[in-house]
């Protein structure tokens, strides 16, 4: 008789409802690779028909598309609403905001980088001031070289793409960075003073983009 009580007493535990709120590395789609005083770095790989748990976003966030799909994002409390990623490579700021959750309603992995800006230069490790507001999106335009592709109050993301045998010199300033490469679905931090030139030595277009805090 114990066995089943013991089973009800788990089921109604607190934390346990598919509809509670997570802390963000406690939801299973996202895995933490990478954190400092000024950046949590996850890596989020949704499968088809994947529902992720509701977690909060308490700073100012972007999501760097490594493979593109159809999601369905919904705020706790409200309808869920289709979201498409973009292309490969496309990028997407947003604000602190509400918990929320998404589905992959497509029929492909939907696969990202998650970049949480915990600080700016300024901050001292305290959470970074509210952004403009809005979702924000750069996609790929197929440019050479270096450009800015967003400029925001906590970081300036910059979009490169080097053919074979391309280089590019290091920007000026010394400011800290986190290089990341969409298709490897991988982010390097570099602190301060460190260089930002870059060197395509192999058969294959290189692209990855930097985002540098401000």
């Amino acid at each position: 008789m114990r066995k089943p009580l013991l089973l009800l007493l788990a089921a109604c535990a607190p934390g346990k409802s598919p509809d509670a709120v997570v802390p963000m590395r406690d939801e299973p789609y996202h895995h933490l690779t990478l954190e400092n005083r000024y950046v949590a770095v996850y890596d989020v790989t949704v499968p088809p028909n994947a529902l992720m748990r509701f977690h909060a976003h308490p700073t100012n966030h972007l999501a760097i598309i490594a493979d593109s799909g159809t999601l369905e994002n919904e705020i706790r409390g409200s309808a869920p609403r289709v979201n498409p990623t973009g292309p490969t490579g496309n990028i997407v700021y947003l604000e602190a905001g509400p918990p929320h959750r998404q589905k992959n309603i497509g029929t492909t992995i939907v696969r990202f980088v998650a970049v949480e800006v915990l600080a700016s230069l300024n901050d001292s490790g305290k959470a970074t001031p509210p952004a403009r507001g809005g979702d924000r999106r750069s996609a790929p335009d197929g440019r050479q070289g270096c450009h800015v592709a967003m400029e925001e109050v906590d970081i300036r993301a910059w979009r490169c793409r080097l053919l074979a045998g391309d280089s590019v010199a290091a920007r000026p300033g010394d400011a800290p960075f986190l290089r990341v490469s969409p298709a490897a679905g991988k982010a390097e931090w570099h602190e301060v003073g460190a260089s930002s030139a870059a060197n395509n030595a192999g058969p294959s277009v290189m692209e990855f983009v930097d985002l540098e805090w401000r």
